[in-house]
């Protein structure tokens, strides 16, 4: 059994996490507080966006796997402030590296020539697992840099 390709994205997608919540701490008090949590277009929202989305793609790998899924102690919907959101985003890392603690660099590859399973995803497009590990990644550093462009941010 190997786990070398899935420790490196899980690896990945930790340091991804780390570069959203390290932005937490210039992010005026404001930002985080308030509105409706589905606002995307505010601070808030994104950043409830970006943890329900953490739980959604390691539920839905424990899915096409097979996998049990570990318990949610946090709902992103009602967090507000810099507290909450800093629990939040130590939940879903504890949530992710819980539900994919069985993921094996097995489950990431088909015998020689053979093309990764693919799924529908929850959006409708087929993905392989290390698509939907790389896709987490660049989620974070997608929304991380918008939210790096937006005037939220208490030292500017």
């Amino acid at each position: 059994m190997s786990w070398n390709a899935v420790s490196a994205l899980l690896d990945e997608w930790d340091r991804s996490r780390r570069e959203v919540v390290a932005l937490l701490s210039r992010i005026r008090r404001a930002e985080l507080e308030g509105g409706e949590p589905g606002d995307e277009s505010r601070p808030r929202g994104i950043l409830i966006h970006v943890l329900r989305s953490g739980y959604g793609y390691a539920g839905w790998i424990c899915d096409c796997l097979g996998f049990p899924k570990p318990e949610r102690r946090v709902d992103p919907k009602v967090l507000s402030g810099r507290a909450d959101f800093e629990r939040g985003f130590e939940d879903v890392r504890d949530y992710y590296l819980r539900a994919l603690e069985p993921l094996e660099d097995a489950h990431l590859e088909n015998g020689p020539g053979q093309i990764p399973a693919h799924f529908k995803s929850r959006w409708g497009e087929d993905y392989g697992i290390e698509q939907m590990l790389e896709h987490a990644i660049c989620h974070h550093l997608r929304h991380r840099r918008q939210l790096e462009r937006m005037p939220i941010f208490e030292d500017r």
